[in-house]
Order: structure tokens, then C-alpha cells, then sequence
């Protein structure tokens, strides 16, 4: 079946790609908007390679792409035994290769990887639903605070709103098996991708049936369902720790547990509003701000959800009560499998997968509301909201460096690692020096930074005794580092935060 576009009231002339004079015309008619986008691109450009801290997610893929380029090995399967996402391996192998190691070179395929899925966002509603779709998908998805915080860190999470995008444009355009291998390769990047399947099906299920008779769409419709499940099936074989995620027994206590779902709905309230995506990179919450940003939220969403069922009731439209039904069955489907678990800091990016979907259904709300003023005025409250809290819940403390440990992450400026490494080669007599990092998150990145052999990196959990010679790198006040200070090691340094408390500590064996 050729591609001639959906018949859809709003939708432009079904080429293929948007041509230059309707860029142009959007230019001039949402130019206040246009000022939000380039606002997300500079916060998404300032100090790229300082703010965050490397984290340890960063540098193993660091420390992979370096061992794979010089032929020394490279692990294959993450620490969680899924398969490395090719986008992030593959380019931090290319830019490795002409570059030395550092924050800013594992996080510059995140950032292209989140300018283009903006670009296809704004592709997908302009081409398939008109320009305001357009512009409002391009602007969401520019100024969400979690997508703003994920094209700063690089890893594969930050690529999955861009394999989503591209899968949903193929099928929007009722490509069966471009859709369903874009989808797999979203997967593959991130297994967290499945949940969008139903999104998917749905979708295409509307691009049919909008043009072709029942009988005939629904087959179409069958025929796609049938390769998703193929995906499916072929990428759990690759990465079968994904189906340890899969718990009948929880999947149905969830159904009947009305505190699971409010449980859920308030962990959705905070990843858009960007307070979990806060906690785990700042190690704090919005603070007072927090309350009126998850009501703000939840009024929009209640909101958006009314005007999409009036408006469809009104003016019904296939396409766009696929986009709208897909989102809710995604939704639904995380619930099950993983319930609130999957909103949990530091876990988010199991349902970050749900954001370029709300995007794309708020968009088609956005489109039908019929008046140019309140669209555009709806938009730009969205889209300042969002910036504003990026720069002041996320942005603003990792420049002061008053932020603090997360479970995952410890944010420091410039990289507190690195800084920990030159105290040690300052300390150590010549030779081997043994540099024993607390934890994952110290461990990695410092395996990444050392730019000589004459460190033997390793981890504490590597059998490693505090009665060994070695310099030890602690968290300041966590456990290790009590031990060490009561088994008489000596405090060989510290590496200060920018706000002027120790963060980490350098402890030498006694001699």
C-alpha cells in the first residue's frame, strides 16, 4: 500500500517531508514559540561537559567504546545483561577516536539524539495533523525538564524519544515493516521501548482505517500487531534479563489495588513535572515549588484528556483518536509490568518512553482547540513552565554546587573524579598505585579518566580489604569511609565541592 498521507482535516499535503515555504510560514506565525525552542537548545548546549558530574553509567560506556576501539576487549552486555544501545556505543567509538576521554564527548550523541527527536516531533504533527500539531510537539518536547536533563547525560535512555519518534512516523505513515524494525531497534537501545507497542498498533490501526475499509484495515492491522510481536519476541531473546521485569502475580494485585494506581498517577505527575528527573541528578526534590507544579500538571493533564474527548466527540477523527488511545494503553501496560517502581528516582528512564507519547497526544489536543491565540498562549505556558523548572530545580543547583548525593549520582564541578585522581598521583610514591573506589558510581568513571597505566583501578566489591596498601576513594561520611577512618588509614586528601563542603576523601593505608 502506497504512502498518500491520512484523510485527515488538518493535515498538509502528504509529502514526504516538509518543504521549505511551510518552515518558513511557521517561522513567522509562532515566532514567540520559536524563542522557547532556542531557549531549550542553549540550556541544553550550557556547560554540557561539567554539568552533571560523569556518572557511572557514562564512563563504563566510555570505558567500553576505548577497550573496543583499541582492540583490547569491551564488554557486550551491560551490568544488567541487556545489549549496549548501538546509537551511544557506536558514537562514542567514532568521537573517541579523535578525541580524548571526557563528559563532553560521551554526551554529544545525547544531545544531537535530543535536537532530532524535537525535529521529528515537530515533523510528525506538522506532516500528519497541521501546523499548530507541529509546533506543539516540537515545543514539548524541547522544554519537558526530563528531556532537557536526558540530552545532557550519555547513555541510552537519552536516545529512546528518538527511536519512539521515528518508529511512530513510520507507522503514521502506514510503513508496516520500517515501523516494526525502528521499533525493535527501540528496544534494543532500551528495553523500557516495549511499552509503546500498543501506542504503535493503535496508531497504525488509525492510518489504516482511515483510509481503507474495515475489513481491509483490520488485516493491515493484524499483519503489524504480528511483527511487533516478532520484535518483541527477537529482542527478548538478545536481552532476556528484560523479561525478569514480568511478574503475573504483582501484575495482578496492581489491577485491584486502588493505591497502586494513585500511587502510579502521582509518579507520573512528577516525571513530567520534572521532580524526579531533580531528585536523580540533583539529589533534591522542587521544594515548595513541588505541589504546584504536580497541580499545574495534573490540571493540564485532566484538562487535555477533557478536550481530547470533546473535541473527538465533536469532530471525530481516526488518526487522532488512535494518538490519544495509544498514549492511554502505553500508559496502562507500564502500569502493569512495572508499576510505580518505574517512576522511582534514578529508575525513570523505564518510563521516559511515556514522554515524546504525551507530546504527540497533547499536540493533537493542542491542533483541535480551533483558536490560534489560546493554542499558542496554552503552548507557551507549557513551554516556560518547563524551562523554568529545569533551570531552577536541576540547572541552577548543579552551578551553584549545593547539590547533593543521589542513589545514583554525585554531582560535583568541575568532575569530582578527576580532581580525586590527581590528589592520589600528587600522594603516591613512583610506580603502580592501587585505587580502590568505594562504589559503581566512583569506580567507573575514575577506570575512564585515568589517561595512564600506572593506575590499577579497582572496585571495593572486588574482594579488595581495607588492610591492603591502597588509596581509597570514599563518599565523605559514607560507610567505607567511617571504616577507614577507625582502622587506621590516613587522610591523604579531599576533593571540595563548589559550595565548600568535602565530598570525597582520599584515604592512604599506613605504611
Amino acid at each position: 500500500m502506497r504512502d498518500s498521507g491520512p484523510a485527515s482535516s488538518s493535515a498538509t499535503d502528504g509529502s514526504a517531508a516538509l518543504n521549505r515555504a511551510a518552515l518558513v510560514a511557521d517561522l513567522g506565525s509562532f515566532w514567540p514559540l520559536w524563542l522557547l525552542i532556542a531557549a531549550s537548545i542553549a540550556l541544553r548546549l550550557y556547560r554540557l561537559g561539567e554539568l552533571p558530574g560523569l556518572i557511572g553509567d557514562e564512563a563504563w560506556y566510555g570505558v567500553q567504546a576505548q577497550r573496543l576501539a583499541s582492540g583490547t576487549g569491551g564488554e557486550l552486555r551491560t551490568p544488567t545483561g541487556n545489549v549496549p544501545g548501538l546509537f551511544q556505543l557506536g558514537s562514542a567509538i567514532l568521537l573517541h577516536s579523535v578525541g580524548p576521554p571526557s563528559a563532553l564527548l560521551l554526551r554529544i550523541p545525547a544531545l544531537l539524539s535530543s535536537l532530532a527527536a524535537m525535529a521529528l516531533a515537530y515533523a510528525i504533527g506538522r506532516r500528519f495533523f497541521g501546523p499548530t500539531a507541529g509546533m506543539a510537539a516540537l515545543v514539548i518536547m524541547a522544554c519537558l525538564p526530563a528531556n532537557l536533563a536526558y540530552a545532557r547525560l550519555g547513555w541510552d535512555p537519552s536516545h529512546a524519544a528518538l527511536f519512539i519518534l521515528a518508529a511512530t512516523y513510520a507507522a503514521l505513515a502506514r510503513r508496516r515493516l520500517l515501523a516494526m524494525l525502528l521499533f525493535a531497534l527501540a528496544m534494543a537501545n532500551h528495553p523500557a521501548a516495549v511499552f509503546v507497542a500498543p501506542f504503535l498498533a493503535l496508531v497504525y490501526g488509525g492510518a489504516v482505517f482511515a483510509i481503507a475499509p474495515r475489513r481491509t484495515a483490520a488485516l493491515e492491522l493484524g499483519r503489524f500487531a504480528l511483527l511487533l510481536a516478532v520484535a518483541i519476541v527477537l529482542i527478548t531473546l538478545l536481552s532476556p534479563s528484560a523479561s525478569n521485569y514480568i511478574a503475573p502475580a504483582q501484575i495482578a494485585a496492581r489491577l485491584v489495588d486502588p493505591s497502586q494506581w494513585i500511587s502510579f498517577a502521582a509518579g507520573f505527575l512528577r516525571l513530567v513535572a520534572g521532580d524526579t528527573t531533580s531528585i536523580f541528578i540533583a539529589g533534591r526534590a522542587l521544594g515548595p515549588a513541588s505541589t504546584i507544579s504536580h497541580a499545574a500538571v495534573a490540571f493540564g493533564l485532566v484538562g487535555f484528556a477533557i478536550a481530547a474527548a470533546v473535541t473527538l466527540v465533536r469532530r471525530p477523527d481516526p488518526l487522532a483518536a488512535a494518538i490519544c488511545l495509544g498514549w492511554c494503553a502505553s500508559v496502562i501496560l507500564l502500569f502493569l509490568v512495572a508499576g510505580s517502581w518505574a517512576m522511582r528516582p534514578g529508575l525513570e528512564r523505564f518510563a521516559i518512553p511515556l514522554l515524546p507519547l504525551t507530546a504527540l497526544s497533547a499536540a493533537v489536543v493542542v491542533q483541535r482547540l480551533g483558536h490560534r491565540t489560546i493554542e499558542q498562549t496554552v503552548l507557551a505556558v507549557i513551554g516556560i513552565a518547563g524551562l523554568v523548572g529545569f533551570t531552577f530545580s536541576i540547572l541552577q543547583p548543579l552551578v551553584r554546587g549545593d547539590s547533593r548525593r543521589a542513589d545514583a549520582v554525585w554531582i560535583g564541578l568541575p568532575a569530582l573524579n578527576e580532581q580525586a585522581l590527581r590528589l592520589v598521583a600528587r600522594s603516591a610514591p613512583r610506580g603502580k598505585v592501587v585505587v580502590v573506589a568505594e562504589d559503581w558510581w566512583i569506580y567507573w568513571p575514575l577506570v575512564y579518566l585515568a589517561r595512564t597505566d600506572r593506575f590499577a583501578i579497582l572496585s571495593s566489591d572486588s574482594g579488595t580489604s581495607p588492610n591492603e596498601n591502597a588509596f581509597w576513594i570514599t563518599y565523605r561520611g559514607g560507610e567505607m569511609d567511617r571504616v577507614l577512618a577507625s582502622t587506621g588509614y590516613w587522610l591523604a586528601g579531599t576533593v571540595i565541592s563548589p559550595d565548600g563542603t568535602e565530598a570525597l576523601r582520599i584515604w592512604r593505608s599506613p605504611d
